[in-house]
């Protein structure tokens, strides 16, 4: 069984054995002839049953696995059209040699192997320097991530949702681009997207607002009119002259000053004539 992949072995089964075993890496040298390329650490099987243990032990693409019997143990074999090699004693780490080949039967074991992370996207693409923007990491083979980076810094918080996605929380930087990375047993993956770190931008204050005395054209206008355009363009009233005769109720504007359209500080007094 050789792997496709490479990758670190997370865990390896046995069934129909008992007794201690440890599960080895071979590389193959052509025909029956192998390598030693790694060993886990001793694991007992107490029973005839399917066992499941914990490994992590890198494997490369095209290597295969076998089994290290310790001792007076008992390995469980079911019969089928394949074969299985033997070593006596076991091939050891660096050692190469031709196994023993035996056919019609299967060594009752398997491995899971997980390949290294990839990542195809991260989104968003920006957050600010504070750091706190929820991001989602997509890629393949999360499982059991144990750190997520931005530019090197640590992410304080994330969750692995799937193998192909992790929900992260940025951390602070200064600003700039940074690479994200994902770390698990089999390896590290960096993205080729960058998270880009923005500065917030400041809020714009609106420009203060000046107000005029506009000087409004009153003439003709009865006094309590002419009163109230004067207050409404931010002036106010000024020396009010009467000819004789001619009171607030009957008389008009006759003459004003300044003129209408003239521009003058806020309250500034517009003087009026009174004529009829």
């Amino acid at each position: 069984m050789r792997s496709p992949v490479n990758g670190v072995i997370v865990r390896w089964r046995l069934e129909g054995s008992f007794g201690q075993f440890e599960l080895r890496v071979l590389t193959p040298d052509g025909g029956s002839i192998y390598t030693g390329a790694g060993t886990s650490g001793p694991q007992t099987a107490i029973g005839t049953g399917l066992e499941t243990f914990p490994a992590d032990l890198p494997i490369s693409a095209g290597q295969t696995i076998g089994l290290d019997n310790l001792g007076s143990s008992n390995l469980g074999v079911a019969v089928t059209s394949g074969e299985a090699g033997f070593w006596q004693p076991p091939l050891a780490d660096g050692a190469t040699s031709a196994a023993v080949l035996e056919v019609n039967r299967e060594l009752a074991f398997n491995a899971d192997v997980q390949p290294a992370p990839t990542i195809t996207s991260v989104s968003p693409a920006s957050g600010f320097v504070n750091g706190g923007t929820a991001v989602t990491i997509s890629g393949t083979d999360f499982e059991g991530a144990g750190a997520v980076t931005f530019g090197g810094t640590p992410t304080s918080s994330f969750t692995v949702d799937s193998e192909s996605q992790i929900a992260a929380v940025a951390p602070a930087a200064a600003a700039g681009p940074v690479a994200v990375s994902v770390t698990t047993v089999a390896g590290t993956a960096t993205s080729s997207q960058f998270f880009a770190y923005l500065s917030p931008v400041a809020p714009v204050s609106p420009a203060p607002v000046v107000v005029k005395c506009v000087v409004p054209n009153i003439v003709g206008k009865h006094l309590k009119a002419a009163k109230g355009k004067i207050r409404a363009r931010h002036c106010r009233v000024g020396h009010v002259v009467r000819l004789e005769g001619v009171t607030g109720k009957t008389g008009t504007v006759a003459k004003q000053n300044p003129k209408s359209g003239k521009v003058r500080t806020v309250g500034s007094k517009v003087n009026l004539k009174l004529g009829t």
